[in-house]
């Protein structure tokens, strides 16, 4: 039976499929040139930082079952006062782009026609009546 040897990659914890414009940077320079220790530890750092993002987010997608509204104000997994902000801005502005169709659709045929008729009797005066009564 044959037996795969692990990488040296794999001893040290999973291999994530990341990208960023720190790494780009830093994966480009270190193909350059000998980093120094500072730039070894903004690496580090660096990697550090995508890693834990893609975790938040692969953990956000996985926690959260569609549909579910998260306790917070805006309904959202945001976590800064600015983004909380967004959220409900734009849920906001969604409201009130759909409230003009909500209220036609409330419109029985008997409101239209009130709503015509008042219409028509600013624009010609008092005196206009509705054809067919």
């Amino acid at each position: 039976m044959t037996t795969w040897k692990k990488s040296p990659f794999e001893e040290w914890g999973p291999t994530y499929n990341i990208d960023g414009a720190a790494l780009t940077k830093w994966r480009r320079l270190a193909r350059q040139r000998e980093l120094t220790r500072e730039e070894k530890r903004a690496y580090g750092a660096a990697v550090e930082n995508t890693v834990k993002a893609k975790q938040k987010s692969e953990f956000m997608r996985a926690s959260v079952e569609p549909g579910h509204r998260h306790p917070c104000a805006s309904g959202t997994a945001y976590t800064t006062g600015e983004e909380i902000h967004n959220a409900i801005r734009a849920q906001q502005a969604a409201q009130l782009l759909a409230y003009p169709a909500q209220v036609r659709r409330e419109r029985d045929p008997l409101t239209w026609r009130n709503m015509y008729n008042y219409a028509m009797e600013e624009k010609h005066g008092p005196d206009w009546q509705p054809k067919g009564n």
